[in-house]
């Protein structure tokens, strides 16, 4: 498992440049037909009649039918990421941002599209090793970096007591996500609403139970 750099591990990720005009029509558009039709029947003729743009416009920014799908599950990350850094409020109470980052992780996680992709990763990692790395890199580093930095600043604020934002982020993470998302990979029926509030909760409850002041 590859491990955050202790000397960036509590900093928000740098912000992302905005994508170019065509990768962001071209990514859309692949994604669903990878989620239509899986890894290895698409093709990069396919990818460029779906989204509009000629292969040879394709190709200048994706090399290959694999460094598209690196792309798109690394896009789909960020979405992810991004969900839950809008409920970060370094100055709001801490059990009421950790119950919106709790729920909007695990509403993202568990979304039909991040489950749909996540099973195309897995099934293809045996064959590319590296779009495995990519997805973990861009998704549950950066996600644990995301929460440790806002759970460092908690601390040093006085309003948790964490002597480690990395692991501690980790563990909310477990918390929150329980095993929903195992179930969504497995097409188990969705909870309802009132299901993820009472597991977000629990997992603030807990998560607060260890780590909050007294």
């Amino acid at each position: 498992m590859a491990k955050l750099d202790p000397a960036t591990a509590t900093r928000p990720p740098a912000a992302v440049a905005p994508q170019p005009k065509k990768v962001a029509q071209i990514l859309p558009a692949a994604a669903d037909l990878f989620l239509e039709h899986g890894f290895d029947v698409v093709t990069m003729d396919m990818v460029a009649a779906r989204s509009g743009v000629s292969k040879a416009t394709l190709y200048v920014y994706f090399k290959s039918k694999e460094e598209l799908f690196s792309a798109i599950v690394e896009d789909e990350a960020r979405r992810l990421i991004d969900g839950v850094s809008a409920e970060i409020d370094d100055l709001g109470e801490i059990d009421v941002v950790l119950r919106k980052m709790a729920k909007k992780f695990l509403v993202l996680l568990t979304d039909d599209r991040t489950v749909a992709l996540y099973r195309a990763v897995v099934g293809s990692v045996p064959r590319f090793p590296d779009v495995g790395r990519i997805v973990h890199e861009a998704g549950p580093l950066r996600m644990t970096a995301t929460i440790a930095a806002f759970l460092a600043t908690a601390n040093d604020d006085g309003r948790l007591h964490v002597s480690d934002p990395t692991l501690a982020a980790r563990q909310f993470l477990s918390l929150a996500r329980c095993d929903f998302d195992v179930e969504a990979l497995l097409s188990r029926p969705r909870h309802s609403d009132v299901e993820l509030d009472q597991a977000v909760e629990a997992a603030v409850e807990v998560f607060l139970a260890a780590y909050g002041r007294a």
